[in-house]
C-alpha cells in the first residue's frame, strides 16, 4: 500500500525552508518538492561522476496538473487543476539536458506532449521503428539541438471523459465535466477567463 508521508517524517533540511507556512497541506508538498530537487541533484551528480554525463539524455517532466485541492499545490496563473481541460490541468514542467547535444540557456516556446518521449528517446539512442507503426508523437531532437525549426505539433487533442479540450494554435476549446463550453485565446488570455465562444462562432 502506498502512505504518503508526513513533512514531520522528512529530515529538518527539507522543512526549515517551510517552517512560516502554517496550511499542513502545502507544507508537505513544498518539503518533498525540496527533497526531490535535492535528490535530482544526487543522481545527476553520480552521471557526472561516471563521465556519462555527455552520453546521457535526461529529461524531467511531472504528471498533469496540480490536485490543489489535496496537496497545496498552486497553479497561477492558470485555471483549474488535475484531472480537469482547463491548462491547470494539462501543463507541466518539462525539461531536457544532454550535455553537448542540447544548449543550456534555451526556451522553446511551443506545444508539446509526453506522447513526443517515445520517438525522441528513440531518436537518441539511434533505434528505429516499424515504420507501419504511427507514432502520434514527434522527435523533439531536431528542434531542442537547433538543428532544424519545426512546429512540432499545430493541434493537440485531451480527453478525461466526459470533458475533452481541442488545442488549436493559440486557440482552444473546450467542454467541462458539467457541460461547460469555452473558446480562448491562450496568446492573450492565458487563465482562460474571456469566452470567446459568443463572439467566434466559427
Amino acid at each position: 500500500h502506498h502512505r504518503r508521508r508526513d513533512p514531520m517524517a522528512y529530515p529538518p533540511r527539507y522543512q526549515q525552508p517551510f517552517e512560516d507556512v502554517s496550511d499542513h497541506k502545502r507544507h508537505m508538498m513544498l518539503s518533498m518538492l525540496y527533497a526531490l530537487d535535492e535528490n535530482v541533484g544526487k543522481i545527476i551528480g553520480k552521471i557526472r561522476e561516471a563521465g556519462l554525463e555527455d552520453n546521457t539524455l535526461i529529461i524531467f517532466f511531472s504528471d498533469n496538473g496540480g490536485p490543489t485541492d489535496s496537496n497545496g499545490s498552486e497553479n497561477t496563473p492558470l485555471r483549474g487543476y488535475k484531472g480537469q481541460v482547463w491548462e491547470g490541468g494539462i501543463r507541466i514542467p518539462f525539461a531536457m539536458h544532454w550535455k553537448g547535444q542540447i544548449s543550456q540557456d534555451q526556451v522553446i516556446d511551443q506545444k508539446i506532449i509526453s506522447l513526443d518521449l517515445f520517438p525522441t528517446i528513440l531518436a537518441a539512442v539511434g533505434a528505429s521503428h516499424d515504420e507501419k507503426l504511427k507514432l502520434d508523437g514527434v522527435n523533439l531532437l531536431p528542434l531542442v539541438k537547433a538543428e532544424s525549426k519545426f512546429t512540432a505539433h499545430e493541434t493537440l487533442y485531451w480527453r478525461f471523459s466526459p470533458a475533452w479540450a481541442i488545442r488549436d494554435g493559440d486557440f482552444k476549446l473546450l467542454l467541462t465535466r458539467d457541460g461547460k463550453k469555452g473558446l480562448y485565446d491562450l496568446s492573450k488570455d492565458i487563465g482562460e477567463k474571456k469566452n470567446l465562444l459568443e463572439a467566434m462562432p466559427d
